[in-house]
């Protein structure tokens, strides 16, 4: 079972030219980059995407996908109509770097007896709508939500593609089992984080931990995915405020490959 891996350049805190060669020496196939705060969507066009591809090329490296994250998520209701924009802006971007998905955080979910699930099912449909011309997926980040609303709400959908993103450590995080969560949502993933946690030493909150140190049971997770699933998508290394992320992201990789032979 081959895997792609990417590696999430923003972990690098690293400026995005000096990250690309330091994803290269990792000798995964990909990067996974934010298109908030590490490449602006309205600086990459012409020239820029050109150029980008270029340095993308001499690494041997591809665009997995793009981060986007945003204040309020993507269904609220305030300035629905400019965060879309930039949605658009975004999945535009990732679309001129060969790139296939871009994850976004959700937000909150109205009931289906609110009168705003409606504007919500409108506002999935329409960045669907934008990702299909694109050529490029939305996907949720939902960690904080139970699966079983973020299932109901999707399978509410009249039209378009929208995935979610498997994030173990976010999931555990928010109190809930990666298992159970991809059990009701294992058909829909289209990116993976390949994160773990565990609980804090009071036992009241949870930190994040190097791949297959915490409760996630990611090798479990992987041949679900893979085996269950037929997931061929990418898998992201890199955890936020590592000591030692380059050296971390290596062995990600090789914990990664190792669960999927």
């Amino acid at each position: 079972m081959g895997v792609r891996i990417a590696a999430a350049t923003r972990r690098l805190q690293q400026p995005f030219r000096k990250a690309l060669h330091t994803v290269a020496a990792l000798g995964v196939d990909g990067v996974e980059i934010d298109a908030r705060d590490e490449l602006r969507p309205a600086d990459i066009t012409g020239t820029a995407v050109r150029a980008v591809r270029k340095l993308l090329e001499e690494g041997n490296l591809q665009v997995a996908g793009a981060v986007f994250p945003t204040r309020r998520g993507l269904l609220s209701s305030d300035h629905a109509e400019q965060r879309l924009a930039a949605l658009r802006e975004a999945m535009t971007m990732v679309s001129r770097l060969g790139g296939r998905t871009l994850t976004t955080n959700l937000g909150a979910i109205p009931p289906a007896e609110d009168d705003r699930r409606s504007q919500s099912l409108q506002i999935l449909e329409l960045a669907a709508a934008d990702g299909q011309r694109l050529g490029v997926t939305p996907v949720l980040s939902a960690s904080e939500t139970p699966p079983r609303e973020t299932a109901e709400l999707l399978a509410d959908l009249h039209a378009g593609v929208i995935g979610v993103r498997l994030d173990p450590a976010e999931l555990i995080r928010h109190g809930q089992s990666p298992s159970e969560w991809l059990e009701m949502l294992g058909p829909r993933v289209a990116s993976v984080a390949a994160t773990d946690a565990a609980k804090d030493f009071g036992g009241s909150g949870t930190i994040d931990v190097e791949l297959g140190r915490g409760g996630a049971n990611f090798d479990e997770l992987l041949v679900r995915l893979l085996e269950q699933y037929q997931y061929r998508g990418w898998i992201v290394v890199g955890r936020s405020d590592s000591p030692r992320p380059v050296e971390e992201m290596a062995d990600a990789a090789a914990f990664i490959r190792a669960c999927s032979h």
